[in-house]
């Protein structure tokens, strides 16, 4: 590539020292502050180009941190070693004073004078950058860079006003970004509430009836109080396999991860060997409400109805399978019982083990819910799933808006170290 007059090629060792990160065993480290230790950033602490300063620390002995291993603002830590190969090269610039070091598997890149902090700071979190990242791990099965393979990535360097220009520019353009992705992400913030309200009105009776507000003794005319047990036919925990009976090939197996905002989602899919019996005794059919037992508090009991048209699937041990008296109720009205009452309930009656919670087969047939006649229910599904087809829609718009600007950004930062975003000086080429 071609650079603008008065810019030249340079590489990153000669623009900036290279520092190794703090050397440290297991058993001398803390992981939470303590009077001598030194707060440790870890690759985990670096995401989506920005430095977790507040969490996921771990704390090392002071004596063990050399004063030049010390992050100062400007410094750019990269990921030089991961369990992902997709995340080594990751980095992220420190933009505020923080007291506190970078472990092993971290580098950081200081800047020399003649180098404005941040322009060199956005080149880390460009597509060049990632590019050059790409090529020397390109054909590499391992998931580590050495500090030459940092230090040898070209650098396009123009004059000191120039990179000074950039920097105002891309700023200027980030903001507009900024406030665009902000104004999206309310939006998304109101989609999610309105999903909320939707199910809360679609069982206090307010979809069909017009009311305002209800409470919950005061049922709608034809609605009763009944419990899951009363409109159950069938609960029966899932299956446990020992892992030499996973494979490849097999029956697909829902687990806990597969109910999400009360639906199921086809995502890392498990496959058991199983016999016929077992086939038969936990094989899950379209109506079935899939209810997860075992989780964190604020997740046990989220539950989804298995919709038509999937694959033979069972379900694994921590998911109790509800097989729903279709002559007295709708499996997706019941489903919207669970997203509306499930986490009050449960949060009550779940019992806590080791930071997890757990409910059992008699917990769920003694939940409570309203329930109208079932043409009701049909008549409120279908009006549910109308209003939450049209936030569909709006979700998918403004995913695709949120995508565009990421897009956007790459593409500016892009252009920045091609010499392309702003009009070049004169008087650059003499600095």
């Amino acid at each position: 590539m071609t650079l603008p007059a008065g810019w030249s090629w340079t590489k990153v060792n000669q623009i900036a020292t290279l520092i190794r990160g703090v050397s440290y065993k297991k058993s001398e480290v803390v992981e939470a502050p303590k009077e001598g230790f030194v707060p440790i950033l870890r690759a985990t602490n670096i995401q989506d180009e920005k430095l977790i300063l507040d969490s996921d620390l771990v704390y090392a002995p002071e004596e063990r941190v050399k004063q030049e291993q010390k992050l100062t603002p400007g410094d750019v830590v990269i990921c030089i070693s991961s369990g992902s190969k997709h995340l080594v090269g990751k980095a992220a610039q420190l933009t505020k004073e923080w007291d506190g070091s970078f472990g092993t598997f971290c580098a950081a890149a200081r800047f020399s004078p003649g180098v404005n902090p941040q322009y060199a700071g956005f080149f880390f979190s460009s597509p060049n950058y990632r590019e050059e990242i790409r090529k020397k791990s390109s054909g590499i099965n391992i998931n580590n860079l050495r500090a030459s393979d940092i230090a040898e990535i070209a650098f396009p360097l123009p004059p000191l006003p120039e990179q000074e220009r950039i920097v105002a520019r891309i700023e200027e353009l980030f903001t507009q970004l900024d406030a665009g992705v902000a104004s999206l992400r309310r939006v998304q913030a109101a989609l999610k509430r309105y999903k909320v309200s939707v199910l809360k009105a679609a069982v206090e009776g307010r979809l069909r009836n017009g009311k305002s507000g209800i409470e919950y003794e005061e049922l709608p005319e034809g609605w009763r109080w009944v419990t899951i047990g009363d409109i159950t036919a069938s609960m029966k925990n899932g299956l446990y396999k020992p892992r030499e009976f996973y494979a490849d090939e097999g029956v697909a197996c829902l687990r806990m991860y597969n109910i999400e905002d009360g639906e199921i989602v086809w995502k890392d899919i498990k496959r058991m060997v199983l016999t016929e019996d077992e086939l038969e005794t936990y094989r899950l059919i379209p109506g079935d409400i899939l209810v997860n037992r075992v989780n964190s508090r604020e997740l046990v009991g989220k539950a989804a109805v298995i919709p038509s048209g999937l694959e033979t699937i069972v379900y694994e041990s921590k998911n109790i399978r509800l097989r729903i008296k279709q002559d007295l109720a709708d499996s997706h009205y019941i489903n919207f019982c669970f997203g509306d009452f499930r986490r009050n309930y449960f949060n009550f009656h779940a019992q806590q083990v080791v930071g997890m919670a757990s409910i059992n087969q008699t917990q769920i047939s003694e939940m409570p819910i309203p329930l109208p006649p079932l043409h009701e229910q049909q008549l409120i599904v279908a009006e549910v799933e109308r209003r939450l087809s049209l936030v569909l829609q709006i979700e998918a718009a403004v995913e695709a808006g949120l995508k565009r600007a990421e897009r956007l950004r790459q593409a500016i930062l892009k252009r920045a170290f091609e010499g392309k975003l702003v009009e070049q000086h004169p008087e650059d080429e003499d600095a």
